[in-house]
């Protein structure tokens, strides 16, 4: 809290204060605009040069106040962020495996259809609702990536890069012929970050060194 220095002296003129400076809420927020220019401050002969320096004084300090509610509200809110983020992972990494266990050729309707021509209308029934199941799941998974993009999550594949342990969980090593060692050679699970930090490390598998 800002306190105005009681006068020096009999001859130290005594200024009215501020109603925002009786107000610890509101601390120096609508602080007279000349305080900002000691130089106009010192043409008015009931303001003295200790009341100047309260005025800036104060005004400096609801400065550092305001910044520093700023950072904390946007530390809060980062932190709220990353930790509900991070718990939404575990649901792209599900959809990611469903997508992944279904056959390339049930991905679209057309190459489904192909596949089950010729056969008995069920397998072509079956086929067109693969098709159609593998399609919803995308479309989810597209969308839950792109919220996650808005609110500041990338994910990342590292496949072919080399090995960061900042970025990067070893699951396990093996040769890999013409394959430099260190680098990634299997992706498990990618990786994600959240405005520049990790958010989850890549899993991955790492060429090892020849025996």
């Amino acid at each position: 809290m800002c306190l105005l220095p009681l006068p020096s002296s009999r001859h130290s003129a005594i200024a009215p204060i501020p109603p925002t400076l009786m107000n610890h809420h509101h601390l120096a927020i609508k602080i007279l605009p000349m305080a900002r220019n000691p130089k106009n401050l010192l043409h008015r002969p009931t303001i003295t040069m200790p009341k100047i320096d309260a005025y800036l004084r104060c005004i400096a300090d609801q400065e550092n106040i305001r910044e520093r509610s700023r950072k904390e509200l946007e530390s809060a809110k980062d932190y709220a962020i990353q930790s509900f983020a991070k718990e939404l992972l575990d649901t792209v990494d599900i959809l990611n495996m469903a997508l992944a266990s279904v056959p390339e050729e049930f991905h679209t309707k057309a190459s489904a259809e192909a596949v089950a021509a010729g056969k008995d209308d069920v397998a072509v029934s079956m086929a067109d609702q693969l098709s159609n199941l593998y399609t919803g799941v995308s479309m989810t998974e597209v969308e839950l990536v792109k919220t996650l993009k808005r609110n500041g999550v990338e994910r990342h594949d590292p496949q072919g890069e080399v090995f960061d342990p900042k970025l990067h969980q070893a699951l396990f090593q093996a040769p890999v012929p013409d394959k430099p060692p260190g680098t990634i050679f299997s992706v498990q699970k990618l990786g994600y970050t959240i405005k520049g930090r990790v958010l989850r490390p890549a899993q991955v598998g790492v060429v090892a060194e020849p025996k």
